[in-house]
């Protein structure tokens, strides 16, 4: 009976080895086939749903506040941020000229597949009202039928978002993508990311996105919105927001092309990477930077990157080495940023304030931009010994 207790284990295990490898050898093939599919079509339908129409700017904290109230309060917080809300776009606009990012956005998809692509691309309609349908599905599919006897061999249906958010007038870009077969009447791909162009991240972000306006911290609401908000939009007459904007949408079509294994480059990886840290997902960010930064180790913003993933996925030894790995470098040693999460990672793990005040000293003489928080904790800790 041992024996063949013992003979039974080592073939499981094989088996389940076996079960595997053939999982991801189907899962490559079927990554291959979508690049082979996506070459080979001739005619692809395209309907992008800018949702909503226009450059959002929702910054106002005030419905952030009252919604920890009551109902009543809800509303008037809504009210009173959709009308300082409009004001803030007149601001932006005044700075920066039109605020056009949407239609930016989507001609740079459209430019983007017409090249990459040999197929007609033909926009279409988005999935419209399904009231005489009986389930979303059900028209979904009579309408993968009408394109289907057009001739069209494929569908993408993507929505689109770009605005400015929370209290702090972060700049974000949003994706939602769906690629059907329509002759099988099947779904080929299927993703969503949130990418911001801001490349400078500090461990200490909260990365959230204000996407729900209702949704915030009901233990430290927001009463104001910073200083420097939509300023720093504005300033130099609108450069930041215009080089902002650029980049949003290149590391957008980045994601797409990766996604869609038309190309793999290091703004794909970044920008996955950037999507799971805003999804609250730090640890399957990791490999993401892991690969933007080995690909290209002259950009200290990579290796910065992976060192934040590191630390909020609580591998602090790693995020340290990483993060003075990077300020070794020709190309690091000046970078702001990497000298701020070295402090901060010294001061809230290691309690070492010495190498934080030295760390914290070299950020403050690159940045010009003192944070008092951090700069009392040192104190502190100084003051502990």
């Amino acid at each position: 009976m041992k024996q063949q207790g013992m003979t039974r284990e080592p073939f499981f295990f094989l088996t389940i080895a076996t079960v595997l490898l053939i999982s991801h050898n189907n899962y490559a093939k079927e990554n291959d086939n979508l690049k082979n599919i996506l070459q080979s079509a001739q005619k692809i339908a395209i309907s992008i749903d800018a949702v909503p129409d226009e450059f959002v700017i929702a910054v106002s904290p005030v419905r952030q506040t009252l919604q920890i109230i009551h109902s009543s309060a809800r509303l008037a917080g809504a009210l009173i941020s959709e009308v300082q809300n409009e004001n803030y776009r007149k601001d932006l606009q005044a700075g920066v000229g039109d605020l056009n990012s949407i239609q930016l956005f989507q001609d740079a998809i459209l430019h983007t597949l017409k090249t990459q692509l040999h197929a007609e691309i033909i926009e279409v309609p988005p999935l419209g009202s399904t009231a005489k349908y009986k389930t979303d599905r059900e028209a979904q599919q009579e309408r993968l039928t009408q394109l289907r006897n057009k001739g069209f061999h494929l569908l993408f249906d993507l929505k689109i978002t770009a605005g400015i958010y929370g209290p702090e007038g972060e700049m974000f870009f949003r994706m939602k993508g769906i690629l059907y077969d329509v002759k099988k009447a099947k779904t080929l791909w299927r993703e969503e990311f949130v990418l911001t162009p801001d490349k400078d991240i500090k461990v200490d972000q909260s990365f959230d996105t204000f996407f729900n306006p209702f949704k915030s911290n009901m233990f430290s609401p927001r009463l104001i919105m910073a200083k420097n908000a939509l300023t720093r939009w504005t300033d130099n007459n609108g450069k930041n927001f215009k080089e902002a904007e650029k980049r949003g949408v290149e590391l957008s079509i980045a994601f797409l092309c990766g996604e869609l294994q038309l190309d793999s480059t290091e703004d794909y990886y970044f920008s996955c990477g950037i999507s799971k840290l805003y999804t609250k997902n730090a640890k399957k960010a990791v490999p993401f930077f892991e690969k933007a930064w080995n690909k290209n180790k002259q950009k200290p913003e990579w290796g910065n990157a992976l060192a934040s993933a590191l630390y909020k996925s609580k591998k602090v030894d790693d995020a340290i080495k990483l993060g003075e790995e990077v300020i070794q470098t020709p190309e690091g040693k000046d970078y702001a940023p990497a000298y701020y999460n070295l402090a901060y990672m010294f001061t809230d793990k290691k309690k070492n304030a010495e190498k934080a005040k030295g760390y914290y000293q070299r950020y403050l003489e690159l940045s010009g931009e003192p944070n008092p928080k951090l700069e009392k904790r040192i104190n502190q800790l100084q003051k502990k010994r």
